[in-house]
């Protein structure tokens, strides 16, 4: 297995987070959606507002309105790179439809969106051009060939079977190469917390850890459902708000990935997973 760790360690201020609110708010309109009073994006974008306004008069900011401003970025981050892009009708209609709250568990259109998005801008984070919103739902360019990336969020490991060869038939359906897998695994965290820790590094040990039960603990499943050497892995992603008692910041958003690579692979697929290994393994920071 390996791993990529991403924090942000950068405090944003609440006028700066005023400031991406109406970004989201100003992109919405140039593409002419109109954003329902009660969709979960309309409640990020207001709260931010009010917040950045109470703020400047009143100089207090509460908890629960710091992990407001940590959603509101994580949703700017990845919208504002649809600027431009062909498919960004598609991406901002989605967003609009469900709860985009990231510490609440239930199944929401918007945040399975989100997290395509999400590991389309990862990906070309770790190097520029390297991944495309494309079938299944991101394909990623490796040197070697390309890889179709199909991205599930887990809510529930009830019937998650049923979410694993559902996957493979996406990518074989619409990839005729090699796949993997993306789970994000958030969700099966406890409802309402983030992941308290005395430093960052110990807040990423607890997500790494995560990924790798979680993978760990799916194991023989992955063996059966990707026999063949067309599947090659199981990408495991944990993304969290992490409430840190030593360090500063006290609330960041973080996210870990973890790889498991499928074995008995042919000399085609060892060499893409040898590749992505490369590309994800290092470390960045957001």
């Amino acid at each position: 297995m390996i791993e990529t760790r991403s924090k942000n360690r950068k405090t944003i201020t609440m006028s700066e987070l005023g400031d991406r609110a109406s970004e989201i708010d100003d992109l919405y309109k140039a593409e002419g959606i109109k954003l329902h009073p009660q969709s979960g994006l309309t409640e990020l974008i207001n709260g931010a507002l009010e917040l950045a306004s109470s703020s400047n008069k009143t100089g207090q900011v509460a908890e629960g309105d710091i992990l407001l401003g940590l959603h509101l970025e994580r949703v700017h981050k990845a919208l504002m790179l649809l600027r431009g892009h062909a498919k960004r009708q598609h991406y901002l209609r989605k967003l609009c439809t469900g709860d985009l709250r990231f510490m609440n568990r239930t199944p929401s259109p918007a945040r399975n969106s989100l997290f395509e998005l999400e590991v389309w801008r990862s990906l070309n984070e770790l190097r520029a051009g390297a991944a495309e919103l494309d079938e299944p739902d991101v394909m990623l360019r490796l040197p070697s060939m390309n890889v179709g990336v199909a991205c599930k969020k887990i809510y529930s490991k009830a019937n998650f079977s049923k979410t694993v060869s559902n996957a493979v038939k996406q990518i074989r359906a619409n990839c005729p190469g090699l796949g993997i897998v993306a789970f994000s695994i958030e969700d099966l965290f406890p409802e309402g917390e983030g992941v308290g820790a005395d430093t960052f590094d110990g807040a990423a040990d607890f997500l790494s850890g995560q990924c790798h039960n979680f993978l760990a603990e799916h194991q023989d499943m992955f063996i059966k459902y990707f026999k063949g050497s067309d599947i090659v892995g199981a990408l495991a992603v944990a993304s969290t708000i992490v409430d840190i008692r030593i360090e500063k910041p006290r609330y960041s958003n973080m996210q870990q990935w973890l790889l498991w690579s499928a074995p008995e692979l042919n000399e085609n697929a060892q060499n893409a997973v040898s590749h992505l290994r490369k590309l994800i393994g290092q470390v960045k920071s957001a």
